[in-house]
């Protein structure tokens, strides 16, 4: 197993690193990776992998960035570096999304107040765009600010089937940039990565919702594919629709489907919509839209539960980024036959003396 440090700027491979002892990478679909490299009596890995360094290994294309380094001294006075990080799309956690800035920004409407802008849907994949214009004009290509703001050979991208059914509008607080974007594409069901270049090219920031491989790629609890499973159902947190209360009026949101249920069966959630529509220039259906969304986020988070994860032992037939990658649709026989779509939504690489193994986690879908 090597881990491969990366220029920074051209992002392509400098030099390969095999002197360490435990390596745990982990690959995440809808949140952040991160990594753990611990070496026993080899400090000098610490200048092989410096504190902001970029590293990939070869089994992958996605980055991390180097961001602790510790020493310490067990009982045996053995000296263990540990060196970890997370991927690299959190490095937006430095950038903001500013106000705007008079003839600058963005290929879509988005008149502005005081603290956010609301973008107005001009295509079949909003709102699934709008986080790829928001890294590339306030992250990696911020031409309004200075030079050194400027990410090169980097550009964010959009690898999601069009279609779907959107709101007219939707809004995003100024602040910072990684914490914007995360739930906006989280709410379409969607995940960040980042591909980087083997020989040339671009290192690409890539909004992302996997394949559904079901039909080729079946984990089965009968031929022990499983190293662990939670079997749980529940409609604890699960709600059928939003009562959002904004400065001037209210509007009740109802799950698609669910908009005849009545009585017992109807189970509401509350949602206050802080902004303030007073100088956005919206008209009143546009501010509805706005607030209707807000609803709809809110209970999309909420779900009923069943089955919700599994971990796939090692030695399961179907093989990770060969026959399916995360953020990809697969088929789960459960326990008691039980048979159920689910999300690829983690892998964890694992080397130490003992070889190198993957496991990759499941969650309803």
């Amino acid at each position: 197993m090597e881990i491969i440090t990366l220029d920074k700027t051209t992002f392509l491979p400098k030099d390969t690193i095999r002197s360490f002892d435990e390596l745990s990478w982990i690959e995440r679909f809808q949140t952040n990776g991160e990594f753990v490299l611990t070496a026993e009596d080899n400090v000098q890995i610490l200048d092989q992998l410096p504190v902001g360094a970029l590293i990939s290994h070869n089994d992958t294309r996605q980055v991390m960035i180097v961001e602790d380094q510790e020493i310490t001294r067990d009982e045996s006075k053995n000296v263990i570096t540990k060196i970890t990080g997370r991927s690299f799309e959190t490095f937006f956690e430095n950038r903001v999304l500013t106000p705007a800035v008079a003839g600058v920004y963005l290929p879509l409407n988005h008149p502005v107040s005081g603290k956010e802008y609301t973008f107005a849907a001009s295509r079949s994949d909003i709102p699934a765009m709008i986080p790829v214009d928001l890294l590339n004009a306030f992250g990696i290509n911020p031409t309004f600010m200075d030079a050194d703001f400027i990410i090169p050979n980097m550009e964010a991208v959009l690898d999601v089937e069009p279609g779907g059914s959107y709101p007219d509008r939707v809004v995003v607080e100024r602040g910072e940039l990684y914490a914007r974007v995360m739930p906006l594409i989280q709410a379409n069901g969607h995940g960040l990565r980042t591909d980087r270049p083997l020989t040339s090219g671009l290192m690409y920031v890539v909004v992302y919702d996997g394949d559904d491989v079901s039909l080729d790629v079946t984990f089965s609890a009968f031929n022990d594919d499983f190293t662990d499973a939670r079997y749980f159902k529940s409609i604890n947190k699960y709600k059928t629709g939003a009562i959002v209360a904004a400065r001037d009026q209210v509007v009740v949101w109802d799950r698609p489907g669910t908009n005849n249920y009545a009585g017992l069966d109807r189970r509401m959630m509350y949602v206050a919509e802080a902004s303030d529509f007073s100088e956005t220039g919206l008209t009143a259906p546009q501010i509805t839209d706005t607030i209707t969304q807000s609803g709809r986020v809110a209970v999309e988070e909420t779900k009923t539960l069943d089955l919700t994860q599994c971990t796939i032992s090692d030695t399961a037939e179907p093989r990770y980024k060969i026959h399916y990658n995360l953020g990809d649709v697969v088929t789960v026989i459960g326990e008691f036959g039980k048979v159920q779509k689910m999300k690829v939504v983690e892998h964890i690489l694992t080397a130490d003396k003992q070889g190198v193994r993957g496991q990759p986690s499941l969650n309803a879908f």
